[in-house]
């Protein structure tokens, strides 16, 4: 089973400040990170980091008005 590290966002004022450039940037191997938020807004920030750190989405749903994203690096 992969390594999953929850990044809770929801009182974040963006993923930014929330770290999750960061540590989709540092994520190696089979560790997952799992973002949580609850702005709508903030799905299409957080599509363009994934973009940018090389990182593909694993897994997503909608639970309680918040939005649970799991990220893990694109293999090879």
């Amino acid at each position: 089973m992969a390594d999953i590290e929850v990044i809770d966002a929801c009182c974040a004022c963006c993923l930014k400040t929330a770290g999750v450039p960061d540590k989709l940037k540092e994520l190696e191997g089979d560790k997952v990170i799992e973002v949580v938020f609850d702005n709508p807004d903030m799905r299409k920030d957080l599509m363009e980091i994934v973009e940018e750190a090389e990182c593909e989405i694993v897994d997503e749903r909608e639970e309680d008005d918040e939005f649970h994203i799991k990220v893990k690096k694109k293999a090879g």
